[in-house]
C-alpha cells in the first residue's frame, strides 16, 4: 500500500512539473526582437517586422529597463522589449524587458 501511495506522488509531481515547464515555455511572446511602437500607463504597443501587437498593462506588471526594475513612465518609442504574457488574462502584459537601443 505504501508503494502504491508513493507511485501515485511521483507521478502527481512528474505531470505537475511537465506542466509547469510547458506553461513556462510558452509564455514568451517575442523571441525575436521588438520594438515599443507606443506607451501609456495602461498599455504598450510592440512592432515586430510589420506587425504590431497591443498589450494591457497592470499595476502587478513587471517592467525592467536595461535590467533595473522601472514603470511604464520609463518606457520609451523605440526601445527593445519583449513581453511575457499573464496566463489568466493573455492580452495582459505580466512583465516587461526593456532596454535602451
Amino acid at each position: 500500500m505504501k508503494r502504491l501511495i508513493l507511485c501515485i506522488t511521483l507521478l502527481s509531481l512528474s505531470f505537475a512539473g511537465i506542466n509547469s515547464a510547458n506553461a513556462a515555455r510558452h509564455r514568451k511572446i517575442f523571441k525575436t526582437e521588438t520594438t515599443i511602437s507606443a506607451v501609456s500607463s495602461t498599455s504598450i504597443s510592440l512592432k515586430s517586422g510589420s506587425a504590431t501587437h497591443i498589450y494591457k498593462i497592470s499595476s502587478h506588471t513587471v517592467i525592467h529597463v536595461d535590467g533595473v526594475k522601472a514603470e511604464a513612465k520609463d518606457l520609451q518609442k523605440g526601445m527593445r522589449a519583449e513581453v511575457t504574457t499573464s496566463q489568466l488574462e493573455p492580452g495582459t502584459a505580466s512583465a516587461v524587458e526593456a532596454s535602451r537601443p
